[in-house]
């Protein structure tokens, strides 16, 4: 078994990277198309110039996620988007949510696993058996 572990070791950072990636790319691309929805969700947590952060957010979420995909600038993504999901996890998905709509709290709960991850990948992404580009 470990063994077969240490052949596929070789897959693991890189089809991280693709589902993370995509994830992020398939969440920045309908708010691209519809920016004005995104802003008024925006708005209506009071984040100042809600159409810029909308615009902002679906660039973040397309560009960082296909750097991702394509492993170039791969950590800094993965730390921008990091930081992303810590923002917004609060304001759309905080506590203060939970008593009324109990999946806020599982996509709160879904966003800090996320944050890890993007953490763990943007501490790791570099290392020789984690770059796919290297071997």
């Amino acid at each position: 078994m470990n063994t077969y572990l240490k052949k596929c070791e070789k897959y693991y950072v890189p089809t991280g990277r693709i589902i993370v990636g995509a994830y992020f790319v398939l969440a920045g691309v309908p708010k691209l198309f519809n920016l004005e929805a995104t802003a008024g969700m925006i708005e209506g947590v009071n984040f100042p110039l809600p159409m810029l952060f909308a615009i902002a957010a679906a660039i973040l979420e397309v560009g960082a996620g296909l750097a991702l995909i394509v492993n170039k600038y791969a950590a800094h993504a993965a730390l921008l988007l990091a930081g992303f999901v810590l923002i917004i996890t609060f304001p759309f998905h905080g506590p203060h949510l939970w008593e009324e709509n109990i999946m806020q709290h599982y996509t709160f709960m879904k966003n800090i696993a996320l944050m890890g991850a993007l953490l763990f990948m943007a501490a790791n992404i570099d290392r020789p058996c984690c770059n796919s580009t290297q071997q």
